[in-house]
């Protein structure tokens, strides 16, 4: 939020753009609109938006489309999480230790980037926060009162983030098999209902599935609508998107994509190396059996979605209160450490909160944070706004990965975000750049749409360097093509510099 009011919001264009789209038009859950996604304005759903219409209501309810009112949003809804997780944390670890794994939960590298970034990750979080809590209290006390609200966060959890659902699933399951915190003389499940809690927790999986394959198939359907899409988001008409989620036995069996997840596991969640000291002995003592299974879980997650996790750095996040509440069992031994060495038990929590803060200096350090403080985006939407005209519908490409259109709803512009130069087998219903402007009868209907100006942008200065900095690299910066074709070549230039060509469409 600090950086908002400095003009340097947290954003993912993919979520914040919606929000915008809602902002100034009706609020309709199931017709989100990615900006620039597509040609012709189609709505293009990915989970359910209800982060987004949230944060569009506020831009509406206050007049303003500060970006600052997103990061608000997200805040508060992730600060709905800590409830449950400090009482799942209570009830399996203990108060004191609860207390330092709320503590350290809130240090996590990745919660202190990711909780108030304008994108739904950190309400997807709380989201399955909550439907583990819920599933935690009919495991242990056999009530149906619970059933309502486990399945509604159960369907709330499958639509926003699969993967965060099936982690938070599976803990439920191994909760329950391995019969953990369920006292028989008081969790109301007699010897004659044993399978009572299993036929609620299958019936809530079962409507969360149903749930998610009506959702998948209006995503399908809105898919079908589209035309020139960025990219096509049916699985059965996109290798592409298929790798994308699950990866391949080829990728799996690959050590460097797993070495590189476990460098990001680390660093996400712990921040300095060092402080895996706080997480191995919890996890070779006997107990802490809930954080356990929830780490468990989440392995056997990333073992189905493996690119999607292990590529990401937002998916760590399912590991994020688990390891927090192991760190937080180990911290809570050392009190008695703090007591004996330090004459003021402020002067041990002053110590300790030392180290917590450069540990997640280090874990932000380590995930890139510079890369969200680019001031490119800004100044490229910019010059796009001074050259352009508010009627003008741009086609755009960037070298650097656009699935939200950023500089279109910074720019105040409408236009199509194509995805790559050249089309490729991986995409068989997405054209390139360079087809879509040597066919006539595309750059016909492009034109019948609205299009006439081309807008080719290179990468970020700052992501490049951020990328050559990494050990061994030898790659270049990528600009924008220097030649398309002899027509297009033609074309009248508008504005040309290293970093931006903006051509009219004649």
């Amino acid at each position: 939020m600090g950086n908002a009011l400095l003009g340097k919001s947290f954003i993912r264009a993919s979520h914040l753009g919606p929000a915008l789209e809602y902002a100034h038009g009706p609020i309709n859950l199931l017709r989100p609109l990615i900006v620039g996604f597509n040609a012709t304005g189609t709505p293009t759903a990915l989970e359910f938006p209800l982060w987004q219409a949230t944060a569009g209501l506020i831009f509406k309810l206050t007049g303003s489309t500060w970006y600052g009112w997103a990061n608000l949003v997200s805040l508060v809804l992730f600060g709905t999480a800590l409830w449950p997780f400090f009482q799942l944390a209570r009830r399996y670890l203990g108060e004191r230790a609860a207390w330092w794994a709320t503590v350290f939960f809130l240090s996590e590298p990745l919660i202190v980037v990711m909780a108030g970034e304008a994108a739904t990750d950190g309400f997807c979080l709380a989201v399955s926060l909550w439907f583990l809590f819920f599933a935690d209290k009919m495991i242990r006390t056999g009530k149906a009162v619970w059933w309502l609200p486990m399945v509604l966060f159960a369907v709330l959890s499958a639509v926003s983030k699969l993967p965060f659902f099936m982690a938070a699933g599976l803990c439920s399951i191994f909760m329950l098999r391995s019969g953990a915190g369920v006292s028989p003389a008081s969790s109301g499940v007699s010897p004659a209902n044993p399978l009572r809690p299993w036929l609620w927790l299958a019936t809530a999986g079962a409507v969360a599935a149903a749930a998610l394959g009506a959702w998948t198939h209006h995503t399908n359907s809105l898919a079908a609508q589209a035309e020139y899409p960025y990219l096509d988001l049916r699985l059965s008409h996109s290798p592409f998107l298929a790798f994308w989620f699950f990866g391949d036995l080829h990728y799996r069996l690959t050590p460097g994509p797993w070495i590189k997840g476990v460098w990001r596991f680390l660093h996400a969640t712990l921040g300095a190396l060092p402080m895996v000291a706080l997480l191995v002995p919890a996890l070779i003592r006997r107990g802490h059996r809930l954080p356990k299974l929830w780490l468990l879980a989440t392995f056997l997650t990333t073992l189905v979605f493996t690119h999607l996790v292990l590529a990401h750095w937002h998916y760590y996040l399912m590991c994020c209160p688990s390891v927090a509440m192991l760190c937080g069992a180990t911290l809570v031994r050392f009190e008695d450490f703090w007591r004996r060495e330090f004459s003021s038990r402020l002067c041990g929590l002053a110590l300790a909160g030392l180290v917590l803060f450069f540990s997640t200096i280090d874990g932000m350090v380590a995930m890139k944070i510079a890369i969200d403080y680019d001031y490119f985006p800004k100044e490229i939407s910019a010059l796009i706004r001074q050259h352009t005209q508010p009627l003008d519908k741009l086609i755009i490409y960037t070298c650097d990965p656009d699935w939200g259109g950023e500089d279109l709803f910074r720019s105040g512009r409408k236009g199509l975000s194509v995805m790559n130069l050249q089309s490729s087998p991986d995409h068989p219903t997405v054209r390139g750049l360079f087809d879509l402007l040597a066919s006539p009868s595309d750059l016909r209907r492009l034109k019948e749409l609205g299009y006439n100006r081309l807008v080719l942008v290179s990468e970020s200065p700052v992501r490049f360097a951020v990328e050559a900095a990494n050990p061994g690299s030898k790659r270049q910066r990528r600009y924008s093509p220097p030649t398309i074709s002899p027509i297009v070549d033609s074309w009248p230039v508008i504005f040309r510099s290293e970093d931006l060509l903006i051509k009219e469409i004649p």
